[in-house]
């Protein structure tokens, strides 16, 4: 029962905090700022509500002062809980085509100027990475990006996918990796204490001087670095479990 209660709520906060945002956008449409006022608008009730805590790791790596590309593992929508908390104040998202229609949010979200992106159509996704290759050559800006494509639903790192990757090597853009404790390991959502979680940035990783033969080892190496910090983060919270609450 707490849990449907938790998710009405969620929806209907995250539809009522975009109207201040949208009303903002429309004097100021397409501004990465508008993302970073509607994160911390949504960050501090959410957190709240979900009865989370966060233990934040590496924050100064997203001192970048550079474009850049923030990837991050995927489990659950529970994900854009943990990274509202982070944001940088520069920030756009891609998602897909469908958030458009979401009520109030998809209209937020489109006036923020966030990438729409539609997974169906191959030569509209290959145009839209395009436009952030562009976009991290020509201004300061970072943007987030989910490399699995979609939710695992805690069975795991799925796959990566090569677009995140291939733009950074265009651009010649760092890529920050963001790992994220696992939900499924360590939360209740049904208890009014959910959990904690853990979220570590870790250091950028550089592209410059890299070309499309590092693709495959940029990714892999990548990827591998990523399972590696979050089964440690799930050790931890294991292991701290244990000792009492967190």
């Amino acid at each position: 029962m707490l849990l449907i209660v938790r998710a009405i709520a969620i929806s209907l906060y995250m539809a009522i905090i975009s109207i201040p945002v949208i009303i903002i956008s429309f004097f100021v449409p397409f501004r990465p700022i508008n993302n970073w006022i509607y994160a911390k608008l949504f960050a501090v009730a959410s957190t709240k509500i979900l009865g989370l805590h966060f233990i934040i790791e590496g924050e100064e790596h997203l001192q970048c002062k550079t474009s850049s590309i923030l990837i991050s593992n995927h489990q659950e929508n529970l994900d854009i809980v943990a990274l509202a908390q982070i944001v940088p104040r520069n920030f756009i998202t891609l998602g897909k085509q469908s958030l458009f229609f979401l009520p109030l949010f998809g209209l937020y979200y489109w006036l923020s100027g966030n990438i729409l992106i539609n997974r169906s159509n191959r030569t509209k996704a290959i145009q839209a990475m395009n436009h952030i290759r562009d976009s991290l050559k020509n201004k300061y800006l970072s943007i987030f990006i989910f490399p699995e494509g979609t939710r695992n639903h805690g069975k795991g790192m799925g796959p990566f996918k090569k677009g995140a990757f291939h733009t950074a090597i265009d651009a010649q853009v760092p890529i920050i990796p963001i790992c994220l404790s696992s939900h499924h390991k360590n939360l209740r959502l049904g208890a009014w204490r959910t959990g904690t979680i853990i979220i570590k940035i870790l250091s950028p990783i550089y592209t410059a001087g890299m070309a499309k033969d590092d693709l495959s080892s940029l990714m892999e190496n990548t990827r591998k670095l990523m399972i590696e910090t979050i089964d440690d983060l799930d050790q931890r919270l294991s292991q701290q479990s244990k000792n009492g609450p967190i």
